[in-house]
């Protein structure tokens, strides 16, 4: 591949990694509008993110399998086509459950991208340049994540909020016709082409039920929730044993062998937690609570955006110089100092000061997220890059999905919005300490895992 080719391919596959960033930011930002027009609950709102949690964690690593037998530019092609259908449908909605169902699509269309577009990032560097290439994949999600409040800000100051979706269309065209046009195939050689299916049914059943309880927790019967973490557990043993003796198992248990992949795995799901959960309440609480404007709330918000556009290009540099122990665990005491800044907000809620804990959490975001990507995936065999990305991102969006649920639950439990938020950081600080520890224990260095 020349280099000229090898950049357009890379170009293609970030354009089609952007747009996944840039409208869950949006989303996020959008909610409030989407409230006021449709007449949403909050509980629709939650489910407008959960939805897609729920079905991107259900089949990542499933994805990222079917990437890794049949080619993972085909799978690809076929998730920038899912997402374009999600983002024109959301758009078009007429009501809240119309958008939760587009947002299950988007979810598809996540599962799909998050995973293959990694995979195929790393095909296409050489093993000593990985950390590169993930760090690229690392600085587009993040800058689209980063700009998303501002122009969402922008979009709802002067259009209705259906342009928060229909603005990702145009990206995942271009992306789709530039990866038809300047990205090769590529697939795992050598191993079984067979699909475990079993595996496949036990796993979908073991991440839905799970999450669909915690995130139901206080909405349905306490028989029903039990019932379904029942049945969650009761799958996870049965997936255990069909596991052991699949031919092609679709859970990887030599994966979390690996003490890199396993704890870096923990802290993405931490830091996921922690910042799912934070920026969806905190835009929330700007605007109604404190009456900001969607314009006002997305400048304030650029304070998690900024630190991300700013340190992803340079943050596999710095892996490389110093690798992800101290990368992590001082992310972590960043996140940490946000969430105690955020537990002031009832008695300090000026701009100021929501900026600086915004803009904390965005530098305890960026310090963590490329390590743990580059150090879990570092350790794995390019073999196997599309299903351990895929089980990566799976544990990475149970983690949002999970951490959400909680402290949303928590918010509901009182009457008053500003005391629910206050109740729900203490939630967050006790996700951040526990990062802080599960950082000590990453190895200084990944030993590569190889796979039969």
């Amino acid at each position: 591949m020349t280099t000229t080719r090898k950049w357009l391919a890379i170009t293609a596959i970030l354009m089609g990694l952007f747009p996944m960033g840039l409208s869950f930011s949006l989303t996020n930002i959008n909610l409030e509008s989407i409230q006021a027009a449709l007449g949403s609950s909050l509980i629709q709102l939650q489910w407008m993110i959960n939805i897609y949690g729920i079905v991107i964690a259900s089949l990542l690593v499933t994805m990222g399998r079917l990437g890794d037998i049949f080619g993972r530019k085909k799978i690809y092609l076929i998730g920038l086509l899912f997402f374009a259908i999600a983002m024109l449908g959301a758009g078009f909605a007429p009501n809240a459950q119309t958008i939760i169902v587009f947002q299950a699509v988007f979810g598809i269309a996540g599962a799909i991208l998050l995973p293959i577009s990694q995979a195929m990032l790393v095909e296409i560097f050489p093993d000593k340049k990985k950390s590169t290439a993930i760090g690229l994949w690392a600085a587009t999600a993040g800058i689209s994540i980063a700009i998303g409040p501002l122009i969402g800000g922008i979009l709802l100051t002067f259009l209705s909020w259906r342009s928060i979706f229909f603005i990702n269309v145009p990206f995942a065209i271009l992306g789709f016709v530039l990866a038809l046009f300047f990205t090769r195939e590529s697939r795992t050689e050598g191993h079984s082409t067979k699909i475990d299916w079993p595996g496949v049914v036990l796993l979908t059943l073991t991440i839905v039920t799970f999450v669909l309880a915690t995130v139901q927790s206080n909405l349905w019967k306490p028989s029903i929730i039990v019932a379904l973490y029942i049945v969650s557990a009761v799958s996870l043993v049965l997936l255990l044993v069909v596991e052991k003796k699949a031919e092609m198992p679709i859970i990887q248990e030599s994966l979390f062998k690996s003490r890199m992949f396993l704890l870096c795995s923990l802290g993405n799901f931490c830091m996921i937690c922690f910042t799912w959960a934070g920026v969806f309440l905190i835009p929330f609480y700007i605007q109604k609570h404190l009456g900001y404007t969607p314009f006002q709330a997305g400048l304030l918000m650029l304070g998690f955006s900024a630190p991300i556009a700013l340190f992803s290009p340079v943050s596999g540099y710095l892996y490389n110089k110093v690798g992800p122990r101290p990368m992590i665990f001082i992310g972590f005491l960043l996140l940490t100092l946000s969430a105690i800044m955020q537990l002031q907000f009832k008695e300090v809620a000026t701009p100021l000061f929501i900026a600086l804990a915004v803009l904390i959490l965005g530098l305890g975001f960026s310090l963590i997220w490329t390590p743990t990507t580059t150090g879990a995936l570092s350790a794995i065999s390019r073999n196997f890059a599309g299903v351990a990305s895929g089980t990566f991102v799976t544990i990475q969006e149970i983690g949002g999905s999970v951490g959400l649920a909680i402290t949303v639950t928590v918010v509901r439990k009182q009457t008053v919005f500003a005391e629910g938020f206050h109740d729900g950081m203490w939630v967050l600080l006790l996700i951040s300490i526990i990062g802080v520890a599960s950082a000590l224990f990453i190895p200084k260095k990944s030993k590569k895992m190889e796979y039969s």
